[in-house]
């Protein structure tokens, strides 16, 4: 990729982890499920969760929403709906935002459209308005240990972020270290667990979106930005905190569900991402295994317990709802109760989310094992096919041999009819182990998903039936060719004529009413033959007639469109 395509990419990265969390915050904070970064452009594709996001920022209630939509015109109305609510209600500028791009799940026309929310909702200005607004903020709490001078570089060794928690809540960092350890990396990973810690302000940025040249620029203005809202709610707690001991409650038992909703917020932007490492790891062990259900039980297990080491802010989150809730209650007058419900529905959430994904987890492995086992049965199936293919072909040729040599000290007519019976019934008999081959192809296709793999099975089940017609035709070509080759010289007798007359009849019989061959014996007695001749001649001039009639009927229909047509 050309550098300069790579530092955008680099850059979208960041604002899609960025953005992604700032989204989660609002969302979460209404009761809303959070969306994963690395799902985050086709979250918003069918209009709901932007309809969620919308209406916790703006307050409002969107009407005419189909909130499960099923079908490209219910997602289309839904996307409309949005529009004219953002355009007449609130006034947001969309330039060159539209539905398609939304809707097709573009991930630059998202980011857009989500800069332009923050813009709106957290920093009530335009581009260059917001950044001067937020520096005017921001530099006075920083100045006495750095001189911030933009939303860049300013902030890329942590120093800032660290004097701007000082400022807000003083006597928990010693600047003074700070200023002189040089460690950056310490810094910044410090400075984003104080903010989420003590304010509530989840985890917009990584240690590495700010150890770059250049940060970017939207991102860090997202997160200043949140600390600046996070600070002036604060504050007022702070205030209110101080007018009573039930104030005082409601202010810590506020911050302590800030602080959850935070953790929430960091937990749910990663889910996609760690269910994915894991499968990763999970699914060569799972192909690899020695394929009995107690391996794979284990493999699940351990897999689900990777889960949980990955995800454990969610119960950081659970216990911080938890604290929340305990102080809540300690206010007496029942002016807090709706928040211990909160806490309650928070503590339902999270621990649903969590079940939630064990369970996708869980589908997702199961899938996986699945798929092992059928990759397995092909594997085992192609083998079988192959020896089948050996072992058809061995008895092909040594019963194209019993054949030839019956054939050639054959006296008599019904001799060589025997003897190609008799090759036929042999290579039956092993044209059904296509068959038991066959049904292990099926099963393959029954558990592999759509793929290479899966549509090799369907082949080799096509190839099976094919191999027996091949295998039969086969041996009757090379019987028929060996027959003709063969010089006959058969006195031929009464009952000679007889047999080969009889079996012409047999033959003749099975054609015209398509049943299985019936070689039933010659019968001596008065007016069989005749009998079973007559019924043969009836069924050829039956067929006859038929076939006079159906072309007397497409002569009609031929002419009376001719006609019609006035040719």
């Amino acid at each position: 990729m050309p550098f300069g395509l790579e530092k955008v990419a680099s850059f979208r990265s960041g604002q899609r982890k960025t953005f992604t969390m700032w989204a989660n915050s609002k969302l979460i904070q209404d009761g809303h499920d959070p969306i994963s970064v690395d799902n985050m452009a086709m979250a918003f594709a069918d209009g709901t969760v932007l309809c969620y996001l919308l209406e916790s920022l703006s307050g409002k209630k969107i009407r005419g929403i189909d909130r499960r939509p099923r079908n490209p015109l219910q997602i289309s109305s839904n996307l409309a709906i949005l529009w004219r609510f953002m355009k007449t209600q609130e006034g947001i500028e969309l330039g060159g935002i539209n539905t398609t791009d939304i809707q097709k799940g573009s991930e630059k026309i998202v980011l857009a459209l989500l800069w332009r929310y923050i813009l709106m909702y957290d920093l009530s200005d335009d581009d260059v308005g917001a950044t001067d607004g937020l520096l005017e903020w921001v530099q006075p709490k920083c100045e006495a240990h750095y001189d911030v001078q933009n939303f860049t570089s300013s902030w890329k060794d942590g120093v800032a972020l660290m004097a701007l928690f000082d400022n807000i809540r003083p006597g928990i960092v010693d600047m003074a270290e700070v200023v002189d350890n040089g460690d950056v990396e310490a810094n910044l990973s410090r400075s984003f667990e104080l903010f989420e810690e003590h304010l509530g302000v989840a985890k917009f940025l990584e240690v590495t979106d700010l150890m770059v040249p250049r940060p970017d620029k939207k991102s860090v203005m997202t997160y200043i930005a949140a600390i600046r809202n996070a600070a002036n709610k604060d504050a007022e707690n702070q205030r209110v905190a101080a007018e009573s001991a039930n104030a005082g409650h409601v202010c810590r038992g506020s911050e302590l569900y800030e602080q959850g909703l935070a953790k929430y917020a960091q937990a749910s932007a990663d889910d996609e991402s760690h269910m994915d490492d894991i499968v990763k790891d999970a699914i060569p062990e799972i192909e690899d295994c020695d394929g009995t259900q107690a391996e794979y039980d284990r493999i699940i297990e351990e897999s689900l317990e990777k889960l949980k080491e990955a995800t454990q802010r969610y119960d950081s989150a659970s216990g911080k709802f938890e604290e929340a809730k305990t102080e809540f209650g300690l206010v007496d007058d029942g002016s807090a109760d709706e928040w211990v419900t909160k806490c309650d529905d928070k503590l339902s959430e999270v621990d649903k989310h969590k079940r939630d994904l064990e369970e996708t987890l869980t589908e997702r492995l199961k899938t996986a094992v699945r798929n092992a086992k059928g990759k397995k049965k092909l594997e085992e199936s192609n083998k079988n096919l192959d020896e089948a293919i050996e072992d058809a072909g061995i008895s092909l040729e040594q019963a194209l041999s019993d054949a030839y040599d019956k054939i050639e000290k054959a006296k008599t007519e019904q001799d060589r009819i025997d003897a190609c019976d008799e090759a036929r019934e042999k290579v039956k008999g092993k044209t059904k182990v296509f068959g038991e081959v066959k049904e292990g192809f099926e099963e393959a296709e029954r558990l592999l998903d759509e793929g290479e793999d899966h549509d090799q099975a369907v082949e080799k089940i096509q190839l099976c039936d094919d191999l027996v017609n091949q295998l039969l035709e086969t041996l009757d070509d090379k019987l028929a060719d060996f027959l003709e080759s063969t010089d006959i010289n058969d006195d031929m007798n009464d009952a000679d004529l007889l047999a080969q007359y009889h079996a012409f009849s047999i033959q003749v019989q099975q054609l015209l009413d398509e049943s299985a061959p019936s070689d039933v014996e010659i019968s001596r007695e008065k007016g069989v033959s005749k009998k079973r001749l007559d019924e043969i001649a009836g069924l050829v001039k039956a067929l006859k007639g038929r076939d006079a009639g159906m072309r007397a009927q497409l002569h009609a229909a031929l002419d009376a469109s001719i006609d019609a047509q006035g040719y």
